[in-house]
């Protein structure tokens, strides 16, 4: 080992490489077979933690859950940052990344072989049973590639219609037009399901302290991995502004998005909390008193330290009561959303699409209050509604046509998500209480 802080400084330029870079070098064989040694190495490590994990009481299966993800980020980061003490060792970013995927592989295995129901049932019962469960199994597997492909399509033929707003006709990148569309699409899943999931994971008010913080870095993190293969570096831009701190690679860029995602991603979450209370499940208020904090880090980094006004200049002033408004429409939208993908009772549906229904007009009245009315920019004056819905800077439509197509948009999101929602909210109401076997 090399310790001096010259050797150490010149070894760490293996965080500007760009990921996989070093398979370049020679053989296809040869980046195959490296990329499957780093992977299945760390496997055995998460099938441990898995057997670690289920072995524990339910009170302590999140906190060790934890645990155990932190382990699988840190250890193969510990591991290639001793290698840069070691001039014979090449680190890089790219082994962290195959050896953190390969633990995450074995503990999903194991984990998924170790929660297999092992009771028998009765012959009678299970004829009656295996009709219903089978019919709901094949929508649930179909389910994932009929979002994913069906949101692809959308993608790229909306970048490809001359009446969609120039901002999201640029979203793809040229040269690759359906890959970019198949992660922009995916990125959407993502951006839906995941705070559902975390609202639906049954942990305690202190566990879910955090739980959430540390899902939603989990969340902002992959959305923005995501989105930077899948969209030009300057729609990244559109929204956090270019970097303005000079740091390496795009750690600028990827924290703000972060802290962006969880904007709407903790919204998400509470809407999900709220559909969950309606349908009697007992929450503590702790579920929801914990948005407040991380709707205060999103208002500092979002609004008080952006890099620029492009997102900024959208929002009403005062900006605070303006980023207030947005976060009621933001839980409107989510809200309704859940509440269509939600079972309910067969008396309580007309009520359902009652307000459904409802919030629409609501939704555009706390828009309408969120987002400024007047912007002077470009030598041209137009309302935020008008820059955000209209087809190009030189043709802004009139305020009749822009809240006819924010109609629209607004049902077609609140469809989009309910799809997305439903295996999420449906799976709970069929997950089986847990039952101890005795050993055999």
């Amino acid at each position: 080992f090399r310790t001096d802080g010259a050797f150490i400084k010149s070894r760490l330029d293996f965080i500007y490489r760009v990921p996989f870079e070093v398979y370049y070098f020679g053989t296809e064989y040869r980046a195959i077979t490296e990329v499957l040694r780093k992977t299945l190495f760390f496997a055995p490590l998460g099938a441990m933690l898995a057997w670690g994990v289920t072995r524990q009481p339910w009170r302590w299966r999140s906190p060790s859950f934890v645990l155990a993800m932190l382990i699988l980020v840190l250890m193969p980061a510990v591991i290639e940052l001793g290698q840069v003490m070691l001039p014979e060792k090449i680190a890089d970013t790219t082994d962290w990344l195959l050896a953190w995927l390969g633990g995450l592989a074995g503990y999903g295995v194991v984990r998924r072989v170790l929660s297999a129901p092992r009771s028998v049932m009765p012959l009678q019962e299970a004829a009656g049973k295996v009709a219903p469960h089978s019919f709901r199994s094949i929508q649930l597997r179909w389910h994932f590639p009929l979002v994913w492909g069906g949101l692809a399509l959308l993608f790229w033929t909306a970048t490809h219609a001359p009446f969609v707003p120039y901002n999201v006709r640029e979203l793809l990148l040229r040269e690759t037009a359906w890959l970019s569309a198949l992660l922009l699409a995916l990125t959407v899943y993502w951006l839906a399901a995941w705070p559902v999931w975390l609202a639906r994971r049954r942990v305690s008010g202190r566990v879910r302290l955090v739980q959430l913080p540390l899902g939603l870095l989990v969340y902002g993190a992959c959305t923005f991995l995501l989105l930077n293969a899948a969209v030009p570096d300057e729609s990244l831009h559109d929204l956090v502004g270019s970097p303005v701190l000079h740091w390496p690679w795009k750690w600028e860029t990827g924290l703000r998005w972060i802290v962006l995602a969880a904007w709407p991603g903790v919204m998400l979450y509470a809407a999900a909390q709220t559909v969950r209370r309606w349908r009697g499940l007992r929450l503590s208020g702790m579920h929801f008193w914990i948005v407040l904090p991380i709707l205060g880090l999103a208002y500092w980094g979002v609004v008080a330290q952006a890099a620029s006004d492009n997102l900024i200049e959208l929002i009403a002033i005062p900006q605070l009561l303006g980023f207030t408004a947005l976060c009621a429409w933001f839980y409107t939208l989510f809200l309704a959303a859940a509440w269509l993908a939600s079972p309910i009772p067969a008396a309580f549906r007309n009520v359902r699409w009652i307000g459904v229904a409802i919030s629409l007009p609501l939704s555009a009245l706390l828009l309408y209050l969120g987002l400024a009315g007047e912007i002077e920019k470009y030598g041209q004056q137009f309302s935020a509604l008008q820059f955000l819905l209209s087809t190009d800077r030189q043709h802004y439509a009139s305020q009749s046509v822009i809240w006819l197509r924010y109609s629209v948009v607004y049902v077609l999101a609140i469809g989009a998500l309910a799809f997305i929602q439903w295996p999420y909210f449906r799976d709970a109401q069929h997950t089986p209480t847990p039952i101890n076997h005795a050993p055999h």
